[in-house]
């Protein structure tokens, strides 16, 4: 792909060699292995989905809906197990990103609680949060009615804790496709909604779950996630520590990114959405008393500034000495979504590439490898 830079995280927490390593608590097993899939894949950091869950959902038992404490089946290692030992690893190899993390339990009703188990597991220790809004409902698995926010409790842990970094994965209303390396959750998502899927078993013991989804407005639980990501966004204190992303395709594509941008930093046209929305979750969540506003600033760093930080690119979403001369220019526009919508000009590695939506030049991107 031309223009854009790019870094590969590798899936690590299902493969066999991985799970051997931990079995026997081997530290040096474990770097050894890191390091040399690291070297070959050409990779950039380490992630994790659904810790364990591919190993349970391939032998048969669901690969959701269950703890952090579960053993994996005939091993004796259990799903916080895996998140310790490779947060640990990855600090011990000095990878530029910690550990990015998809926990368990995607998409579920009350996986609030998950998703701060798994903070609490890295006590001390660097991590990244993936696709926070996803992994934050309270409810019950039999009373739709009860499905909401459980992000009070999770922002709270945050915040306190500056080791700790996240994206949201905001929903946006439309139109888009879910794919994910959860297997188990794909599978989840497509009986949920009776949508035909696709999954596939891919080299090293990963996965990935395709099949299409369509976020309503009307919709209560499509609701929910829209007001769910928002309120992440403007609860967490800290806007260095957070990437504004809305996991894409996951949540919307990334042309949506704009809408996005409008919501936080445009009370009024955030609470004219709000409006539009399902009536109990208008009701019901604290996005309503919200008054908070993202300023320009702050807009610059959750989409600029703090994503470089997080993923270790010292050169990248800064203007100081060294820096790789990554600039967008914008013609300033009280429409936020319109302004950010069309760039009058964008600079790759102080090359124009772009000029009000033309194609200027096609330098080649670069990988990032450790």
């Amino acid at each position: 792909m031309p223009i854009l830079d790019k870094g590969i995280y590798l899936l690590a927490a299902d493969e066999r060699q991985v799970l051997e390593a931990l079995s026997v608590d081997d530290q040096d097993r474990l770097d050894a292995v890191l390091r040399a899939a690291l070297v070959r894949g050409r990779g950039w950091a380490v992630k994790v989905a659904n810790p364990g869950g591919p190993d349970f959902w391939k032998r048969g038992r669901r690969g959701d809906h269950h703890d952090l404490d579960t053993a994996l089946p005939g091993r004796p290692v259990t799903p916080r197990h895996i998140l310790d030992r490779l947060a640990r690893a990855v600090a011990r190899l000095g990878l530029p990103h910690p550990l990015h993390v998809h926990t368990a339990n995607l998409g579920l009703p009350g996986n609030w609680r998950t998703l701060l188990e798994t903070m609490r597991t890295f006590d001390g220790v660097r991590a990244h949060l993936a696709h926070v809004q996803f992994h934050s409902y309270a409810g019950g698995d039999l009373d739709e009615g009860s499905f909401g926010s459980g992000v009070a409790p999770l922002v709270e842990h945050f915040n306190a804790h500056d080791t700790l970094t996240l994206d949201v994965g905001q929903i946006l209303f439309g139109d888009t496709v879910a794919m994910t390396g959860d297997s188990a959750a794909a599978e989840h998502l497509a009986h949920a909604t009776g949508t035909p899927w696709m999954s596939h078993d891919l080299h090293l013991e990963g996965g990935c779950g395709v099949l299409p989804i369509a976020y309503r407005e009307k919709s209560l639980i499509h609701a929910w996630q829209w007001a769910i990501g928002l309120e992440w966004f403007l609860t967490a204190a800290d806007p260095w520590r957070v990437a504004l992303s809305t996991d894409h395709p996951n949540g919307a594509h990334f042309t949506a990114y704009p809408v996005l941008m409008q919501l936080l930093g445009d009370e009024a046209f955030r609470r004219e959405a709000l409006g539009r929305i399902h009536p109990a979750v208008r009701r019901r969540s604290p996005l309503a008393g919200i008054t908070r506003a993202y300023t320009l600033q702050e807009l610059c760093i959750v989409t600029r500034a703090a994503p470089a930080r997080i993923a270790g690119l010292t050169r990248k979403g800064h203007l100081g000495i060294g820096a790789d001369a990554d600039i967008t220019l914008y013609r300033p526009d009280r429409d936020l979504a319109r302004m950010f919508s069309m760039p009058a000009k964008v600079y790759k590695a102080g090359v124009l590439v772009a000029e009000d939506g033309v194609v200027r030049a096609t330098p080649e991107g670069v990988t990032f490898s450790v």
